[in-house]
């Protein structure tokens, strides 16, 4: 097979991957066809995507996977603002008007997510005295209490060991990776790979 066959059909697999993933978490808004096909142009535009496999191909299989990884998550970003215009367009509202989170905002407020009957009656001092703040975290209403709760409800969603292993993490006497793994009879590679999933969970959940 020549280098320039293998990287299309290897990006065609990613495309289908990347569009059965979004595909899953918004199903009923969009077609997964619609999905691969708005890919399929994407990577049509950008010929240089070919050219990375191309080149990694050359170097070792590590760097293959690695190089293919970065482009699924762009494939999956892309498809993903796609997905959403979509599903907004069918139910009358503006993509502006999402809630937008990352597992670096979700990291910084589990601690108080996980603390909430401590610091809940301070919060609700701070967002009922009508007293103007600037929101921690995006959200639309820029309520931060609102913001706790609904990540308290998506902890509640998650597997027992994850909820002990973000507690663990993100109380606020945290234990260390090293820590939680010793704790467990992991590695703390382990740790943090599942810490990273629950996070993501947490994030799907919103």
């Amino acid at each position: 097979m020549q280098e320039k066959d293998r990287a299309e059909d290897h990006l065609e697999d990613l495309v289908h991957i990347s569009a059965a993933h979004i595909h899953r978490r918004f199903a009923g808004y969009v077609d997964k066809e619609d999905l691969i096909q708005e890919l399929r142009v994407y990577v049509l535009k950008r010929p240089h995507l070919a050219k990375m496999l191309d080149e990694a191909y050359e170097v070792s299989k590590d760097e293959t996977k690695w190089v293919a990884r970065r482009i699924m998550a762009r494939l999956r970003r892309t498809v993903e603002k796609y997905a959403r215009k979509e599903k907004a367009a069918k139910l009358g509202y503006s993509t502006g008007d999402e809630f937008f989170y990352d597992t670096i905002t979700i990291a910084k407020m589990l601690p108080v997510a996980f603390e909430f009957d401590s610091y809940g009656a301070v919060m609700v001092e701070k967002v009922d005295d009508g007293t103007p703040r600037k929101p921690s975290v995006p959200s639309e209403g820029g309520n931060i209490l609102a913001v706790v709760i609904d990540i308290r409800s998506a902890i509640d969603l998650l597997d027992a060991d994850e909820q002990v292993m973000l507690r663990n993490r993100y109380s606020n006497s945290p234990m260390t990776l090293s820590e939680i793994a010793e704790e467990m009879g992991i590695s703390d590679s382990t740790v943090d790979r599942k810490i990273q999933g629950s996070l993501r969970k947490i994030i799907d959940h919103l």
